[in-house]
Protein backbone atom coordinates (compact mmCIF):
# COMPACT_ATOMS: atom_id res chain seq x y z
CA UNK A 1 0.00 0.00 0.00
CA UNK A 2 2.84 2.36 0.91
CA UNK A 3 4.49 1.74 -2.44
CA UNK A 4 1.27 2.54 -4.27
CA UNK A 5 0.76 5.76 -2.31
CA UNK A 6 4.34 6.84 -2.97
CA UNK A 7 3.89 6.22 -6.68
CA UNK A 8 0.77 8.39 -6.71
CA UNK A 9 2.51 11.42 -5.15
CA UNK A 10 3.14 13.21 -8.50
CA UNK A 11 -0.45 12.67 -9.61
CA UNK A 12 -1.87 13.94 -6.31
CA UNK A 13 0.44 16.99 -6.33
CA UNK A 14 -0.56 17.75 -9.92
CA UNK A 15 -4.30 17.55 -9.22
CA UNK A 16 -4.10 19.66 -6.05
CA UNK A 17 -1.94 22.33 -7.67
CA UNK A 18 -4.20 22.44 -10.71
CA UNK A 19 -7.33 22.99 -8.60
CA UNK A 20 -5.62 25.74 -6.58
CA UNK A 21 -4.27 27.52 -9.65
CA UNK A 22 -7.49 27.04 -11.64
CA UNK A 23 -9.46 28.85 -8.96
CA UNK A 24 -6.93 31.66 -8.56
CA UNK A 25 -5.62 32.36 -12.04
CA UNK A 26 -7.00 32.73 -15.57
CA UNK A 27 -3.66 32.12 -17.32
CA UNK A 28 -4.06 28.62 -18.71
CA UNK A 29 -0.67 28.21 -20.36
CA UNK A 30 1.10 29.49 -17.26
CA UNK A 31 -0.77 26.94 -15.14
CA UNK A 32 0.24 24.09 -17.45
CA UNK A 33 3.85 25.27 -17.49
CA UNK A 34 4.02 25.39 -13.70
CA UNK A 35 2.59 21.88 -13.45
CA UNK A 36 5.20 20.60 -15.92
CA UNK A 37 7.97 22.19 -13.87
CA UNK A 38 6.62 20.67 -10.65
CA UNK A 39 6.59 17.18 -12.13
CA UNK A 40 10.13 17.60 -13.49
CA UNK A 41 11.28 18.66 -10.03
CA UNK A 42 9.67 15.56 -8.54
CA UNK A 43 11.40 13.50 -11.21
CA UNK A 44 14.82 14.82 -10.23
CA UNK A 45 14.12 14.59 -6.48
CA UNK A 46 13.27 10.92 -6.67
CA UNK A 47 16.25 10.26 -8.97
CA UNK A 48 18.42 10.02 -5.83
CA UNK A 49 16.62 6.82 -4.89
CA UNK A 50 16.75 5.32 -8.36
CA UNK A 51 17.50 1.85 -7.03
CA UNK A 52 14.43 1.84 -4.80
CA UNK A 53 11.43 0.18 -6.49
CA UNK A 54 8.94 2.70 -5.11
CA UNK A 55 11.12 5.60 -6.30
CA UNK A 56 11.19 4.12 -9.78
CA UNK A 57 7.39 3.94 -9.85
CA UNK A 58 7.14 7.53 -8.57
CA UNK A 59 9.54 8.72 -11.28
CA UNK A 60 7.47 6.89 -13.89
CA UNK A 61 4.27 8.59 -12.66
CA UNK A 62 5.97 12.01 -12.66
CA UNK A 63 7.28 11.41 -16.18
CA UNK A 64 3.82 10.38 -17.41
CA UNK A 65 2.21 13.48 -15.85
CA UNK A 66 4.88 15.76 -17.32
CA UNK A 67 4.48 14.17 -20.76
CA UNK A 68 0.70 14.53 -20.69
CA UNK A 69 0.95 18.16 -19.57
CA UNK A 70 3.54 19.01 -22.22
CA UNK A 71 1.30 17.43 -24.86
CA UNK A 72 -1.69 19.46 -23.66
CA UNK A 73 0.43 22.63 -23.57
CA UNK A 74 1.61 21.97 -27.13
CA UNK A 75 -1.98 21.51 -28.32
CA UNK A 76 -3.00 24.79 -26.64
CA UNK A 77 -0.09 26.62 -28.33
CA UNK A 78 -0.72 25.12 -31.78
CA UNK A 79 -4.53 25.45 -31.68
CA UNK A 80 -4.65 29.12 -32.83
CA UNK A 81 -2.09 28.37 -35.56
CA UNK A 82 -3.83 25.43 -37.21
CA UNK A 83 -7.47 26.28 -36.40
CA UNK A 84 -7.61 30.09 -36.34
CA UNK A 85 -11.35 30.33 -37.09
CA UNK A 86 -12.29 27.92 -34.32
CA UNK A 87 -9.84 29.69 -32.00
CA UNK A 88 -11.59 33.02 -32.69
CA UNK A 89 -14.99 31.46 -31.96
CA UNK A 90 -13.84 30.12 -28.60
CA UNK A 91 -12.21 33.45 -27.73
CA UNK A 92 -15.60 35.09 -28.25
CA UNK A 93 -16.93 33.07 -25.31
CA UNK A 94 -14.63 34.97 -22.96
CA UNK A 95 -16.04 38.35 -23.96
CA UNK A 96 -18.69 39.97 -21.78
CA UNK A 97 -21.52 42.14 -23.09
CA UNK A 98 -20.36 44.96 -20.84
CA UNK A 99 -17.01 45.05 -22.63
CA UNK A 100 -18.49 46.91 -25.56
CA UNK A 101 -17.22 50.40 -26.36
CA UNK A 102 -19.20 53.62 -26.39
CA UNK A 103 -19.64 53.45 -30.15
CA UNK A 104 -21.92 50.43 -29.83
CA UNK A 105 -23.73 51.93 -26.87
CA UNK A 106 -24.43 55.13 -28.78
CA UNK A 107 -26.04 53.15 -31.60
CA UNK A 108 -28.93 51.99 -29.42
CA UNK A 109 -32.30 53.72 -29.65
CA UNK A 110 -32.78 53.81 -25.87
CA UNK A 111 -30.23 53.45 -23.11
CA UNK A 112 -31.14 53.06 -19.45
CA UNK A 113 -28.47 54.05 -16.96
CA UNK A 114 -30.51 53.36 -13.81
CA UNK A 115 -29.10 56.42 -12.11
CA UNK A 116 -31.97 56.31 -9.63
CA UNK A 117 -30.67 53.11 -8.08
CA UNK A 118 -29.96 53.65 -4.39
CA UNK A 119 -26.57 52.21 -3.58
CA UNK A 120 -24.18 52.27 -0.67
CA UNK A 121 -22.03 55.35 -0.11
CA UNK A 122 -18.97 55.80 -2.30
CA UNK A 123 -16.67 55.00 0.63
CA UNK A 124 -18.46 51.70 1.22
CA UNK A 125 -18.70 50.88 -2.49
CA UNK A 126 -14.94 51.15 -2.85
CA UNK A 127 -14.63 48.30 -0.36
CA UNK A 128 -17.00 46.00 -2.26
CA UNK A 129 -15.27 42.86 -3.51
CA UNK A 130 -15.09 43.08 -7.28
CA UNK A 131 -16.24 46.73 -7.45
CA UNK A 132 -16.25 47.73 -11.12
CA UNK A 133 -16.03 44.11 -12.19
CA UNK A 134 -17.95 42.87 -15.19
CA UNK A 135 -18.57 39.42 -13.73
CA UNK A 136 -22.08 38.07 -13.41
CA UNK A 137 -23.63 39.10 -10.08
CA UNK A 138 -20.32 40.44 -8.80
CA UNK A 139 -21.07 42.82 -5.88
CA UNK A 140 -20.72 46.38 -7.11
CA UNK A 141 -20.01 45.14 -10.65
CA UNK A 142 -21.53 46.23 -13.95
CA UNK A 143 -23.44 44.47 -16.70
CA UNK A 144 -25.01 45.65 -19.95
CA UNK A 145 -28.12 43.91 -21.24
CA UNK A 146 -28.88 44.30 -24.97
CA UNK A 147 -32.57 43.80 -25.63
CA UNK A 148 -35.49 44.55 -27.90
CA UNK A 149 -38.77 45.99 -26.66
CA UNK A 150 -41.57 44.56 -28.89
CA UNK A 151 -44.17 47.13 -27.83
CA UNK A 152 -41.84 50.06 -28.55
CA UNK A 153 -40.37 48.23 -31.57
CA UNK A 154 -36.88 49.38 -30.70
CA UNK A 155 -33.60 47.94 -29.44
CA UNK A 156 -32.27 49.21 -26.14
CA UNK A 157 -29.46 48.77 -23.65
CA UNK A 158 -30.01 48.43 -19.93
CA UNK A 159 -26.89 49.32 -17.93
CA UNK A 160 -27.08 47.22 -14.79
CA UNK A 161 -25.15 47.74 -11.59
CA UNK A 162 -25.24 44.88 -9.08
CA UNK A 163 -25.76 45.99 -5.50
CA UNK A 164 -23.48 45.15 -2.57
CA UNK A 165 -25.09 41.69 -2.31
CA UNK A 166 -24.67 40.96 -6.02
CA UNK A 167 -28.36 41.48 -6.93
CA UNK A 168 -30.04 43.91 -9.32
CA UNK A 169 -31.82 46.06 -6.76
CA UNK A 170 -31.33 48.94 -4.37
CA UNK A 171 -29.11 48.41 -1.36
CA UNK A 172 -31.22 47.70 1.70
CA UNK A 173 -29.60 47.65 5.12
CA UNK A 174 -30.06 44.53 7.19
CA UNK A 175 -30.90 46.82 10.08
CA UNK A 176 -34.59 47.65 10.17
CA UNK A 177 -36.39 50.47 11.96
CA UNK A 178 -39.85 50.16 13.45
CA UNK A 179 -41.55 52.18 10.72
CA UNK A 180 -40.31 49.88 7.91
CA UNK A 181 -41.82 46.56 6.85
CA UNK A 182 -40.04 44.26 4.45
CA UNK A 183 -41.24 41.98 1.67
CA UNK A 184 -38.60 39.74 0.06
CA UNK A 185 -39.11 38.43 -3.47
CA UNK A 186 -37.11 35.32 -4.44
CA UNK A 187 -36.84 33.78 -7.89
CA UNK A 188 -34.95 33.33 -11.12
CA UNK A 189 -34.42 35.66 -14.08
CA UNK A 190 -37.97 37.02 -13.87
CA UNK A 191 -37.15 38.43 -10.42
CA UNK A 192 -33.64 39.36 -11.54
CA UNK A 193 -35.28 41.47 -14.28
CA UNK A 194 -32.16 42.79 -16.02
CA UNK A 195 -34.31 43.17 -19.15
CA UNK A 196 -35.91 46.38 -17.83
CA UNK A 197 -34.84 49.51 -15.92
CA UNK A 198 -34.88 48.85 -12.19
CA UNK A 199 -37.71 51.34 -11.66
CA UNK A 200 -39.85 49.39 -14.17
CA UNK A 201 -39.32 45.96 -12.57
CA UNK A 202 -42.49 44.54 -11.03
CA UNK A 203 -41.05 44.47 -7.51
CA UNK A 204 -40.11 48.16 -7.59
CA UNK A 205 -43.54 49.03 -9.00
CA UNK A 206 -45.11 47.02 -6.18
CA UNK A 207 -42.97 48.88 -3.67
CA UNK A 208 -44.11 52.21 -5.09
CA UNK A 209 -47.77 51.18 -5.11
CA UNK A 210 -47.71 49.95 -1.51
CA UNK A 211 -46.02 53.17 -0.41
CA UNK A 212 -48.41 55.52 -2.19
CA UNK A 213 -49.20 58.26 0.32
CA UNK A 214 -47.16 56.70 3.16
CA UNK A 215 -44.33 59.25 3.02
CA UNK A 216 -46.69 62.22 3.26
CA UNK A 217 -48.83 60.62 5.97
CA UNK A 218 -45.86 59.51 8.03
CA UNK A 219 -47.03 55.91 7.91
CA UNK A 220 -45.12 52.66 7.69
CA UNK A 221 -42.82 52.34 4.66
CA UNK A 222 -42.73 49.08 2.71
CA UNK A 223 -39.46 47.90 1.21
CA UNK A 224 -39.58 45.15 -1.43
CA UNK A 225 -36.21 43.40 -1.57
CA UNK A 226 -35.51 41.40 -4.74
CA UNK A 227 -33.20 38.36 -4.56
CA UNK A 228 -33.30 37.17 -8.16
CA UNK A 229 -30.72 35.06 -9.96
CA UNK A 230 -31.21 33.59 -13.43
CA UNK A 231 -31.00 29.85 -14.01
CA UNK A 232 -32.12 28.90 -10.52
CA UNK A 233 -35.04 26.76 -9.40
CA UNK A 234 -36.82 26.03 -6.15
CA UNK A 235 -33.87 24.12 -4.68
CA UNK A 236 -31.75 27.27 -4.86
CA UNK A 237 -34.70 29.49 -3.87
CA UNK A 238 -35.03 27.55 -0.62
CA UNK A 239 -31.32 28.09 0.11
CA UNK A 240 -31.67 31.81 -0.54
CA UNK A 241 -34.68 31.94 1.76
CA UNK A 242 -32.84 30.21 4.59
CA UNK A 243 -29.46 31.93 4.22
CA UNK A 244 -30.26 35.44 2.95
CA UNK A 245 -33.93 36.40 2.96
CA UNK A 246 -34.42 35.86 6.71
CA UNK A 247 -31.63 38.36 7.45
CA UNK A 248 -33.95 41.15 6.28
CA UNK A 249 -36.58 40.07 8.85
CA UNK A 250 -39.38 40.17 6.26
CA UNK A 251 -43.05 40.34 7.08
CA UNK A 252 -43.79 38.40 3.89
CA UNK A 253 -41.86 36.32 1.38
CA UNK A 254 -42.89 35.99 -2.26
CA UNK A 255 -41.42 33.04 -4.17
CA UNK A 256 -41.66 33.01 -7.96
CA UNK A 257 -42.29 29.79 -9.89
CA UNK A 258 -41.20 29.71 -13.53
CA UNK A 259 -41.89 27.17 -16.26
CA UNK A 260 -38.28 25.93 -16.24
CA UNK A 261 -37.84 25.50 -12.48
CA UNK A 262 -38.41 21.74 -12.61
CA UNK A 263 -35.50 21.51 -15.08
CA UNK A 264 -33.25 23.72 -12.96
CA UNK A 265 -33.96 21.48 -9.95
CA UNK A 266 -32.94 18.29 -11.80
CA UNK A 267 -29.25 18.01 -12.83
CA UNK A 268 -29.96 15.76 -15.83
CA UNK A 269 -32.77 17.92 -17.20
CA UNK A 270 -30.74 21.05 -16.44
CA UNK A 271 -27.89 19.91 -18.68
CA UNK A 272 -30.33 18.98 -21.44
CA UNK A 273 -31.96 22.38 -21.08
CA UNK A 274 -28.65 24.18 -21.48
CA UNK A 275 -27.68 22.05 -24.45
CA UNK A 276 -31.07 22.31 -26.15
CA UNK A 277 -31.09 26.09 -25.82
CA UNK A 278 -27.79 26.30 -27.69
CA UNK A 279 -26.10 28.23 -24.89
CA UNK A 280 -22.64 27.52 -23.55
CA UNK A 281 -22.27 25.00 -20.75
CA UNK A 282 -20.49 26.33 -17.62
CA UNK A 283 -17.53 23.98 -18.17
CA UNK A 284 -16.93 25.28 -21.70
CA UNK A 285 -17.06 28.89 -20.57
CA UNK A 286 -14.79 28.33 -17.56
CA UNK A 287 -12.18 26.57 -19.68
CA UNK A 288 -12.27 29.38 -22.24
CA UNK A 289 -12.02 32.08 -19.59
CA UNK A 290 -9.00 30.33 -18.07
CA UNK A 291 -7.24 30.23 -21.42
CA UNK A 292 -7.70 26.54 -22.21
CA UNK A 293 -9.03 27.30 -25.69
CA UNK A 294 -8.31 23.94 -27.30
CA UNK A 295 -9.85 22.11 -24.34
CA UNK A 296 -12.90 24.39 -24.43
CA UNK A 297 -13.23 23.72 -28.16
CA UNK A 298 -13.14 19.95 -27.57
CA UNK A 299 -15.79 20.17 -24.83
CA UNK A 300 -17.94 22.38 -27.06
CA UNK A 301 -17.82 19.76 -29.84
CA UNK A 302 -18.88 17.05 -27.38
CA UNK A 303 -21.72 19.31 -26.26
CA UNK A 304 -22.80 19.66 -29.91
CA UNK A 305 -22.89 15.90 -30.32
CA UNK A 306 -25.10 15.55 -27.25
CA UNK A 307 -27.28 18.44 -28.41
CA UNK A 308 -27.97 16.65 -31.68
CA UNK A 309 -29.31 13.70 -29.73
CA UNK A 310 -31.83 15.86 -27.84
CA UNK A 311 -35.02 15.84 -29.88
CA UNK A 312 -36.90 18.41 -27.82
CA UNK A 313 -36.24 21.01 -25.16
CA UNK A 314 -37.04 19.41 -21.79
CA UNK A 315 -39.16 22.45 -20.89
CA UNK A 316 -41.73 21.37 -23.50
CA UNK A 317 -41.98 17.87 -22.03
CA UNK A 318 -44.05 19.18 -19.12
CA UNK A 319 -46.94 19.79 -21.53
CA UNK A 320 -47.06 16.25 -22.85
CA UNK A 321 -50.50 14.68 -22.33
CA UNK A 322 -49.06 11.27 -21.42
CA UNK A 323 -47.05 11.68 -18.22
CA UNK A 324 -43.29 11.33 -18.61
CA UNK A 325 -41.82 9.72 -15.44
CA UNK A 326 -38.63 11.79 -15.15
CA UNK A 327 -40.57 15.02 -15.73
CA UNK A 328 -43.13 14.05 -13.10
CA UNK A 329 -40.32 13.23 -10.65
CA UNK A 330 -38.64 16.57 -11.33
CA UNK A 331 -41.89 18.48 -10.83
CA UNK A 332 -42.51 16.57 -7.58
CA UNK A 333 -39.09 17.66 -6.29
CA UNK A 334 -39.81 21.28 -7.22
CA UNK A 335 -43.20 21.32 -5.52
CA UNK A 336 -41.79 19.65 -2.40
CA UNK A 337 -39.23 22.47 -2.11
CA UNK A 338 -42.06 25.01 -2.30
CA UNK A 339 -43.81 23.19 0.53
CA UNK A 340 -40.58 23.28 2.56
CA UNK A 341 -40.29 27.01 1.93
CA UNK A 342 -43.87 27.59 3.07
CA UNK A 343 -43.29 25.55 6.24
CA UNK A 344 -40.01 27.37 6.90
CA UNK A 345 -41.83 30.72 6.76
CA UNK A 346 -44.78 29.49 8.81
CA UNK A 347 -42.48 28.35 11.62
CA UNK A 348 -41.07 31.90 11.84
CA UNK A 349 -44.31 33.81 11.49
CA UNK A 350 -43.49 34.99 7.97
CA UNK A 351 -46.36 35.16 5.49
CA UNK A 352 -45.74 33.20 2.33
CA UNK A 353 -47.01 33.72 -1.22
CA UNK A 354 -46.22 31.63 -4.30
CA UNK A 355 -46.44 33.37 -7.68
CA UNK A 356 -46.78 31.40 -10.91
CA UNK A 357 -45.20 33.58 -13.60
CA UNK A 358 -46.58 31.77 -16.64
CA UNK A 359 -44.81 31.78 -20.02
CA UNK A 360 -45.02 33.19 -23.50
CA UNK A 361 -46.13 29.82 -24.87
CA UNK A 362 -49.00 29.53 -22.39
CA UNK A 363 -50.19 33.05 -23.22
CA UNK A 364 -50.02 32.35 -26.95
CA UNK A 365 -51.99 29.14 -26.46
CA UNK A 366 -54.74 30.96 -24.57
CA UNK A 367 -54.97 33.66 -27.26
CA UNK A 368 -54.84 31.27 -30.25
CA UNK A 369 -54.68 27.58 -29.27
CA UNK A 370 -54.92 26.14 -32.79
CA UNK A 371 -52.09 28.27 -34.19
CA UNK A 372 -49.90 27.57 -31.17
CA UNK A 373 -50.27 23.79 -31.39
CA UNK A 374 -49.81 23.93 -35.16
CA UNK A 375 -46.60 25.88 -34.66
CA UNK A 376 -45.29 23.31 -32.22
CA UNK A 377 -46.10 20.42 -34.52
CA UNK A 378 -44.46 22.25 -37.43
CA UNK A 379 -41.15 21.97 -35.57
CA UNK A 380 -41.11 18.35 -36.73
CA UNK A 381 -39.65 15.25 -35.12
CA UNK A 382 -41.18 14.38 -31.74
CA UNK A 383 -43.01 17.75 -31.70
CA UNK A 384 -45.32 16.54 -34.47
CA UNK A 385 -46.17 13.30 -32.65
CA UNK A 386 -46.73 14.70 -29.18
CA UNK A 387 -50.21 15.30 -27.81
CA UNK A 388 -50.01 18.77 -26.29
CA UNK A 389 -51.75 20.02 -23.16
CA UNK A 390 -50.51 23.54 -22.45
CA UNK A 391 -52.74 23.99 -19.40
CA UNK A 392 -51.18 21.04 -17.60
CA UNK A 393 -48.56 22.89 -15.55
CA UNK A 394 -50.82 25.55 -14.08
CA UNK A 395 -53.40 22.88 -13.20
CA UNK A 396 -50.67 20.84 -11.52
CA UNK A 397 -49.44 23.78 -9.44
CA UNK A 398 -52.96 24.92 -8.54
CA UNK A 399 -53.98 21.42 -7.40
CA UNK A 400 -50.83 21.03 -5.28
CA UNK A 401 -51.33 24.40 -3.59
CA UNK A 402 -54.98 23.69 -2.85
CA UNK A 403 -54.11 20.29 -1.38
CA UNK A 404 -51.45 21.71 0.94
CA UNK A 405 -53.04 25.08 1.70
CA UNK A 406 -50.28 27.11 0.04
CA UNK A 407 -51.32 30.69 -0.85
CA UNK A 408 -50.75 30.98 -4.60
CA UNK A 409 -51.55 33.55 -7.25
CA UNK A 410 -51.08 32.95 -10.96
CA UNK A 411 -50.05 35.77 -13.28
CA UNK A 412 -51.04 33.69 -16.29
CA UNK A 413 -54.69 34.75 -16.56
CA UNK A 414 -53.96 38.44 -15.88
CA UNK A 415 -51.21 38.41 -18.51
CA UNK A 416 -53.55 36.77 -21.02
CA UNK A 417 -56.29 39.29 -20.24
CA UNK A 418 -53.89 42.24 -20.50
CA UNK A 419 -52.59 41.14 -23.90
CA UNK A 420 -56.12 40.59 -25.17
CA UNK A 421 -57.45 43.91 -23.84
CA UNK A 422 -54.57 46.13 -24.95
CA UNK A 423 -53.00 44.26 -27.89
CA UNK A 424 -49.57 44.77 -26.29
CA UNK A 425 -47.05 42.02 -25.70
CA UNK A 426 -46.54 40.90 -22.11
CA UNK A 427 -43.58 38.69 -23.01
CA UNK A 428 -40.49 39.47 -25.02
CA UNK A 429 -37.25 37.86 -23.95
CA UNK A 430 -38.86 37.76 -20.48
CA UNK A 431 -41.56 40.11 -19.23
CA UNK A 432 -41.78 43.26 -21.30
CA UNK A 433 -42.10 46.56 -19.44
CA UNK A 434 -45.85 46.21 -19.91
CA UNK A 435 -45.65 42.65 -18.56
CA UNK A 436 -43.91 43.96 -15.44
CA UNK A 437 -46.64 46.56 -15.08
CA UNK A 438 -49.32 43.85 -15.21
CA UNK A 439 -47.45 41.69 -12.69
CA UNK A 440 -47.07 44.68 -10.38
CA UNK A 441 -50.76 45.50 -10.55
CA UNK A 442 -51.73 41.96 -9.54
CA UNK A 443 -49.07 41.48 -6.87
CA UNK A 444 -49.54 44.88 -5.25
CA UNK A 445 -53.20 43.94 -4.83
CA UNK A 446 -52.33 40.56 -3.31
CA UNK A 447 -49.63 41.99 -1.04
CA UNK A 448 -52.01 44.73 0.08
CA UNK A 449 -54.06 41.99 1.77
CA UNK A 450 -50.88 40.31 3.07
CA UNK A 451 -49.35 43.35 4.76
CA UNK A 452 -52.61 44.79 6.04
CA UNK A 453 -54.73 41.89 7.26
CA UNK A 454 -52.29 39.01 7.11
CA UNK A 455 -54.99 36.91 5.44
CA UNK A 456 -54.48 35.42 1.99
CA UNK A 457 -57.84 33.97 1.09
CA UNK A 458 -58.36 32.34 -2.28
CA UNK A 459 -61.26 34.69 -2.95
CA UNK A 460 -59.13 37.78 -2.32
CA UNK A 461 -56.35 36.48 -4.57
CA UNK A 462 -58.94 35.69 -7.23
CA UNK A 463 -60.16 39.29 -7.14
CA UNK A 464 -56.57 40.49 -7.67
CA UNK A 465 -56.29 38.31 -10.78
CA UNK A 466 -59.48 39.77 -12.29
CA UNK A 467 -58.29 43.38 -12.63
CA UNK A 468 -58.41 45.49 -15.79
CA UNK A 469 -55.22 46.75 -17.35
CA UNK A 470 -54.12 49.93 -19.05
CA UNK A 471 -51.78 50.32 -21.94
CA UNK A 472 -48.12 50.87 -21.23
CA UNK A 473 -47.12 54.49 -20.56
CA UNK A 474 -44.96 56.48 -22.99
CA UNK A 475 -41.44 55.17 -23.78
CA UNK A 476 -38.80 55.71 -21.12
CA UNK A 477 -35.40 57.25 -21.74
CA UNK A 478 -34.43 59.36 -24.75
CA UNK A 479 -32.90 58.62 -28.12
CA UNK A 480 -29.13 58.95 -28.37
CA UNK A 481 -27.47 60.33 -31.48
CA UNK A 482 -24.63 58.22 -32.94
CA UNK A 483 -21.21 59.25 -31.73
CA UNK A 484 -22.42 60.82 -28.48
CA UNK A 485 -21.56 59.36 -25.13
CA UNK A 486 -24.82 57.96 -23.69
CA UNK A 487 -25.95 59.43 -20.40
CA UNK A 488 -29.69 58.76 -20.35
CA UNK A 489 -31.65 59.07 -17.14
CA UNK A 490 -34.55 56.72 -16.62
CA UNK A 491 -37.90 58.33 -16.04
CA UNK A 492 -39.10 57.09 -12.62
CA UNK A 493 -41.89 54.53 -12.74
CA UNK A 494 -45.45 55.79 -12.54
CA UNK A 495 -47.99 54.19 -10.24
CA UNK A 496 -50.89 55.00 -12.55
CA UNK A 497 -53.20 52.06 -12.93
CA UNK A 498 -51.90 50.33 -9.82
CA UNK A 499 -54.33 49.60 -6.99
CA UNK A 500 -54.27 51.83 -3.91
CA UNK A 501 -52.58 50.84 -0.68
Amino acid sequence: MRKILTALVPLVVTVVLFLVLFNNSNHGRLILSLLVVCNLLLLFVFARWAEDASAVRTKATALCCATALVTLLAIECLFPVFLPQEYAQIRELTKHPANQDDARLSGASIIFTNEDQRRRTSAQRSQDRGDGSQEWHSPGGRFAYYGYEPNLKTPYINLVRWNSQGYYDHDYSLEQSGDVRRIVVIGDSYVEAVQVPLSRSFHKLVEEALNAGSAQAGGTITQVVALGNSGTGQVENLKVLRNQAVKYRPRAVVVGLSRNDFCDDDPGLKRELVLASGTITPLTRRLAVHGYYASAFAVRRMDDLQRNRIGMSPILLQWSQPDIPRVEAAWERTLDKILEARDFCAARGIRFLLVYFGSDLEVKYAVDPHATVAGLKAMGGPHAEMRWDLTKSIRRVDAFCREHGIPMISLLQPLIAAQRETGQHVFGDHFTMFGHQVAAQVLSCALHYTTKSGVLEARALGNCSALHFRRQPAPFGVAVSPGRRPMVKVVPASSRGLPPR
